[in-house]
C-alpha cells in the first residue's frame, strides 16, 4: 500500500514554514544574547494567554504562550515579546490553525502602544487524507495594558489589529498573565539608564 504524502496549496507553503521557523531561531538567539549581556534593568517574562479572533461576523478562540523583554536599557521604556497562538476553527479535527510573530512597543505607565509582525498557517485535510496549508504574513497595530503586581506577576490585556486589510480589519483580544521581574516597579518615571 501506497505511503499519502501530505501536499501544499501553494507553492510557497513550505518555505514560508522554513523562513519563520529561521528567523524566529534567530530573533530567539539575538534576544538570548542581548539579555545575557544587559544589566540588571533587563527583565523577562514569560506566560500564557487565552484569545479571540474576530474577523468581521466569524469569530475563532485559543490560547498561547508569550514571552516579554522590557530593554530599557538600549531605549527607554522599550520592550519586546513574541507570541504563538493555537486556535481553533469550526472544522473539528479536518484543520489546525495557528500564528506567531514577534513585537515592539513603547510603554507608558501600565499601557503600551506598538506594532508586530506575525505568519499564521492554516491547515486542512481532506476526506483522501491530503493537506492543503494556507500561510499569510500580516502586519498589526498592537494597543494594551500591563498590570504588575507585587513585582513578579503581571496581568495584561491586549487588542491587535491587522493592518492592510482594509476597513474591518481582523482583530484579536488577548488576556493573560506573565511571570517574572518587574525592575522598575511600575513606576514610569525611573529610567533604566538613571546612574547616581
Amino acid at each position: 500500500m501506497a505511503r499519502r504524502r501530505p501536499v501544499t496549496a501553494t507553492a510557497a507553503g513550505f518555505g514560508s514554514s522554513a523562513v519563520f521557523r529561521q528567523v524566529a531561531a534567530a530573533a530567539t538567539l539575538a534576544a538570548a544574547s542581548a539579555i545575557a549581556a544587559a544589566p540588571a534593568e533587563a527583565q523577562a517574562r514569560v506566560g500564557g494567554q487565552v484569545l479571540y479572533k474576530n474577523e468581521v461576523v466569524n469569530g475563532t478562540a485559543g490560547y498561547g504562550a508569550r514571552v516579554d523583554f522590557d530593554i530599557g536599557f538600549l531605549v527607554e521604556e522599550l520592550v519586546v515579546g513574541g507570541t504563538y497562538e493555537r486556535l481553533s476553527p469550526e472544522c473539528d479535527r479536518e484543520c489546525a490553525y495557528w500564528e506567531g510573530g514577534g513585537q515592539v512597543g513603547f510603554h507608558s505607565g501600565i499601557a503600551y502602544l506598538g506594532l508586530g509582525l506575525f505568519f499564521s498557517r492554516f491547515e486542512k485535510t481532506d476526506e483522501a487524507g491530503r493537506a492543503t496549508f494556507e500561510d499569510d504574513w500580516d502586519f498589526a497595530l498592537i494597543g494594551g495594558a500591563r498590570f504588575p503586581i507585587k513585582g513578579f506577576l503581571t496581568p495584561f490585556l491586549e487588542l491587535r489589529s491587522e493592518l492592510g486589510e482594509g476597513v474591518l480589519n481582523s482583530q484579536t483580544v488577548s488576556l493573560g498573565i506573565l511571570l517574572g521581574p518587574y525592575g522598575r516597579g511600575g513606576d514610569p518615571r525611573n529610567s533604566a539608564r538613571t546612574t547616581r
